[in-house]
């Protein structure tokens, strides 16, 4: 029996499927970089980018961008049926996904939504564009 408390499963059971799909998943920019999966706390009254601004420095730049405008251009990648995958997934779980992209030469890019429980969720890597 688990420590855990109960409302822990679901963020869990998220995080080991998006981990799975992640799998060897890399984002191709001028250097192929992983993905990895994330899950953090609900913050009442907090939007997407405020989560992802949080995780950076002040004023660092910051872009949204659609998932769908995000997705585009890998369904012509090498990996197009695991990034389809990802996609189809993230939209089921999440809601209110979204796409941030902060930072100019090493950009971070956050796939974020929130889960049933309030918490954000979602998928990070990095794009190379210099």
């Amino acid at each position: 029996m688990s420590n855990r408390p109960e409302k822990d499963a679901p963020a869990d059971d998220f995080l080991a499927a998006l981990t799975s799909l992640c799998g060897q998943l890399l984002y191709p920019s001028e250097s192929d970089e992983p993905c990895t999966g994330f899950v953090w706390p609900a913050s009442a009254g907090s939007a997407g980018q405020k989560m992802v601004a949080g995780q950076h420095a002040p004023k660092s730049p910051m872009v949204g961008q659609t998932m769908e405008a995000f997705f585009q251009p890998l369904a012509q990648s090498d990996q197009a049926e695991q990034w389809e995958a990802l996609r189809a997934f993230l939209l089921q779980r999440l809601r209110q996904p979204q796409v941030w992209r902060v930072g100019k030469r090493r950009i971070s890019v956050y796939l974020i939504g929130q889960l049933a429980d309030g918490r954000w969720a979602g998928v990070q890597t990095v794009s190379i564009e210099t």
